[in-house]
């Protein structure tokens, strides 16, 4: 009874490898198609799973976000002293903290703080969602000098 099983076993679960040792052309070919077949089931069912952990809200608002403040752009004086023309810099043109402050006070804090909309006395909401209670305030801690190892 052992061997029928075992026989059934091996004819449903055969793999390329077997098919080769046995040097059976035609079994070989069988076999290829069906692990072919069993992979792209396999990918489709995969690849449907994790589609769906991402709603379309998701997106949305991940765009709507990026767009408000990475894709802004603000003006910033030129690098050079020789050229006083002011410069049109993104988030992803930040490269000296003037530039951060600069994207700070006139992005970042402007579009946290919009002016409130027509109908609307309230200013506290941010993005026209949450409540804000205060202001934000940003500060810089000086660190001492010898408070901290630098490593080359």
């Amino acid at each position: 009874m052992d061997d029928v099983e075992n026989v059934r076993f091996s004819v449903v679960w055969r793999t390329r490898q077997i098919a080769l040792d046995r040097n059976d052309r035609e079994s070989y070919v069988k076999l290829t198609v069906r692990e072919l077949i069993v992979y792209g089931v396999f990918l489709v069912i995969f690849v449907a799973s994790f589609s769906g952990l991402h709603s379309y809200a998701a997106f949305v608002v991940n765009r709507e976000v990026s767009s408000l403040f990475i894709d802004s752009s603000f003006t910033t004086s030129a690098e050079d002293a020789d050229d006083a023309d002011d410069v049109t810099i993104k988030f992803d043109g930040i490269i000296t903290m003037e530039h951060f402050w600069k994207y700070f006070y006139n992005v970042l804090c402007d579009k946290l703080y919009e002016t409130p909309l027509a109908g609307n006395e309230n200013g506290s909401e941010i993005l026209r969602e949450n409540k804000f209670l205060f202001r934000p305030r940003a500060r810089q801690v000086r660190v001492e000098e010898g408070h901290c190892e630098i490593r080359n």
